[in-house]
């Protein structure tokens, strides 16, 4: 029998659940829509999870959406269930990958979407399951769009989040940790059945050769893009657009500003001498993660889509 398999979707973005019902129809998937938290309704009660005021708004609307679906996870009697974001390109084999992911009493993690980064796991798989490699993964890893987990990890996670102190794709993944969760075990399948939409454009554009007038106009680009980049940093946020202006599909001027992991560390309030004191630090910093990968039997990869 399939897992079940919830899709997170903001009621009001219509056309995005559209474009997954007919993938999900392709694929033989049957979603389970789940209503997301709206960061514009006033009774999401937002503050109250986020006092500080660190992440933005759409930030803990996201991470409230998942931990709902945990909670339904822990409290049901499925072993475990999937979870998927509205703004995926899926490989058709997921749906065998899947009916395959066998049912552990650890608390489990297993992560089915690859993103641009680089990232550290153990050469040698856990297991293998349909074909793929599931290695165990630590270190920064961006997104949260197609996860499976089990019942035992949807308790921790929800013992672990009386507030929101990160965004959900650093919490879920214990991307600030410099060492392995040994309470709960996050499996990678390589190659990843799953890619949001703006990390595929990335790569994308990524793979294509530069010619001359393209190089030039990325060179020209660059300052302005980094210069806007420092602006969010110094001011903790970018402009946000109006509700009623339609977002546009994500380009690689957006990614460029975007993708990299710098989101929540640097809107953190840092005096003049924490600056310093950072900057001063990094070596050092990368000396010691560079050890802790080596402690840990780990290497550097990127996960390719497929």
């Amino acid at each position: 029998m399939m897992m079940k398999m919830h899709l997170i979707n903001l009621q009001r973005h219509h056309e995005r659940r559209a474009r997954m019902q007919r993938i999900g129809a392709e694929l033989g998937i049957d979603w389970r829509i789940f209503p997301a938290v709206d960061a514009l309704d006033p009774q999401a009660d937002l503050a109250r999870w986020d006092p500080e005021g660190i992440l933005n708004p759409s930030e803990v609307a996201c991470f409230l959406s998942h931990r709902r679906l945990w909670q339904d996870i822990a409290d049901g009697e499925d072993a475990m269930a999937a979870i998927f974001e509205d703004d995926l390109h899926i490989a058709p084999a997921l749906r065998d990958l899947l009916s395959c992911l066998p049912v552990r009493e650890r608390p489990t993690i297993y992560r089915l979407e690859c993103d641009p980064l680089v990232v550290r796991i153990r050469p040698e798989p856990e297991m293998t399951v349909g074909g793929r490699g599931l290695h165990h993964y630590q270190g920064w890893v961006l997104g949260s769009a197609a996860y499976v987990l089990n019942r035992p990890a949807a308790r921790l996670l929800l013992a672990r989040a009386d507030l929101v102190r990160l965004p959900v794709d650093l919490f879920l993944h214990n991307s600030l940790a410099a060492e392995e969760d040994t309470d709960i075990d996050r499996l990678v399948a390589i190659p990843s059945p799953c890619i949001q939409d703006k990390m595929l454009v990335w790569l994308q554009e990524a793979a294509r050769p530069a010619t001359g007038l393209r190089k030039a106009l990325r060179e020209i680009r660059r300052p302005f893009l980094q210069f806007y980049s420092m602006l969010g940093r110094q001011f903790g946020a970018r402009p946000q657009r109006p509700e009623s202006t339609p977002a546009p599909p994500p380009t690689a001027d957006y990614l460029v500003t975007s993708i990299v992991p710098t989101h929540f560390r640097d809107r953190l309030p840092l005096t003049r001498m924490q600056k310093i004191v950072r900057e001063v630090a990094k070596p050092y910093q990368r000396l010691r993660e560079s050890r802790t990968i080596r402690r840990a039997g780990m290497v550097r990869t990127k996960i390719k889509f497929g």
